[in-house]
């Protein structure tokens, strides 16, 4: 099921668990994860515009440092870097958003 890019972004959040389908690496800690989402519910009053059901290609959204590097002590970050040494057939839970390019971005992972 494809979803159509919403003409005006809100804020949105959908906390869910995934199946990684693949894992493409990029340079340093980048890297695209094309996941399937077994469950998907709205985070805390906001918007979803993802759905169980759907396959997805996302990106980490890291916490940067003022230089623009990837801040590697931060929790959240060490977390999200866990994930491109995933396997097809892993299973997660997190927290995906799309951002203000349309693009889609795990902002968090807690169940790995």
């Amino acid at each position: 099921m494809k979803i159509p890019r919403p003409t005006a972004l809100r804020a949105n959040a959908t906390i869910i668990m995934a199946v990684v389908d693949s894992v493409a690496g990029g340079e340093g800690d980048n890297y695209r994860l094309s996941i399937y989402i077994s469950k998907a519910d709205p985070f805390k009053g906001m918007d979803s515009f993802a759905g169980a059901g759907q396959h997805l290609t996302v990106s980490p959204d890291y916490l940067l440092d003022d230089s623009g590097a990837v801040e590697k002590i931060d929790e959240r970050n060490r977390k999200l870097i866990s994930l491109k040494s995933a396997q097809p057939g892993d299973v997660f839970g997190g927290t995906i958003s799309m951002n203000a390019n349309g693009a889609w971005v795990l902002v968090e992972v807690f169940d790995r």
